[in-house]
């Protein structure tokens, strides 16, 4: 049977090893929830205690690597913490182990990578991070084959260009449309001068080769009297190099095996 002691004001709680009553068992705390005061065997409480003790000990241990990380961290280069911003958790392990010498060499040749963009921006390595390095150096790659194939698009305009004036200007020369436009192209690199007199010098050569042209005879066939047997050379040369697209003295050569009446005729006329 429990009896219930009410409104008692203690002024002294004395705890004594052989108390007057052994067997009574009596409240004097209170309180909301488990304090965890269970009756457990003493292995029990061995094995808990041992467990806390563990996890503590766990606790500090990852207190301390996280204490010898920071000190690592503080002690890097700036190069050396750049190379780290790219690394898992797994490599910045692995880095921070590595010897002082080491870490300082992968560091420096991770920072020496670098590239001129092709307008003549440097982008380093170590100031970008790895990643946005190689985003940065393929993508100026492929400007840069954006920007030769636009310069071979706006030379081959230009060429074009050059030979329909090659072609207009002085269509009875001697030479393709290329390799008067040739001409016209080298002339306008040497500068302002040059070109306006190679230009003149063409335009009388035009000239001389159209009048020549017209004194053969509207056909083309029919020869006019008084032709000296070395104008008919000349002039059939000329044509046959136009038309060929070759040499003037190949032509020359050819003319003169495919006419042996002209070729009796010159060799006659030079006697």
């Amino acid at each position: 049977m429990a009896y219930r002691l009410k409104e008692i004001d203690l002024k002294e709680l004395s705890l004594v090893d052989r108390p007057a009553n052994q067997k009574a068992h009596i409240t004097i705390l209170k309180a909301e929830g488990d304090l965890g005061m269970t009756n457990k065997t003493d292995a029990e409480k061995i094995a808990d205690l041992e467990k806390s003790v563990a996890a503590l000990t766990a606790q500090i241990q990852k207190s301390d690597a996280a204490r010898d990380q920071a000190i690592a961290l503080a002690k890097l280069s700036d190069p050396e913490k750049t190379l780290m911003k790219e690394m898992t958790e797994e490599e910045k392990e692995e880095f921070l182990g590595l010897p002082e010498d080491e870490r300082k060499a992968r560091a420096k040749k991770s920072a020496g990578e670098v590239f001129k963009t092709f307008d003549g921006v440097e982008v380093r390595k170590a100031d970008v991070g790895a990643a946005a390095f190689e985003v940065l150096k393929r993508q100026d790659e492929r400007l840069v084959e954006l920007s030769k194939a636009a310069k071979a698009a706006e030379n081959a305009a230009m060429f074009a260009t050059l030979e329909k004036r090659a072609t207009e200007q002085f269509p009875n020369l001697v030479g393709t449309a290329a390799d008067k436009a040739k001409l016209l192209k080298a002339a306008e690199s040497a500068g302002v001068e040059v070109s306006k007199y190679l230009e003149s010098v063409l335009k009388v050569a035009e000239d001389a080769t159209k009048e020549a042209t017209i004194r053969k005879g509207a056909s083309g066939d029919k020869e006019p009297e008084g032709e000296s047997a070395s104008d008919k050379v000349n002039k059939l040369a000329a044509e046959r190099a136009a038309k060929d697209k070759i040499s003037v003295a190949k032509a020359y050569d050819l003319v003169l095996v495919e006419n042996p009446k002209l070729y009796a005729e010159l060799a006659k006329n030079a006697n």
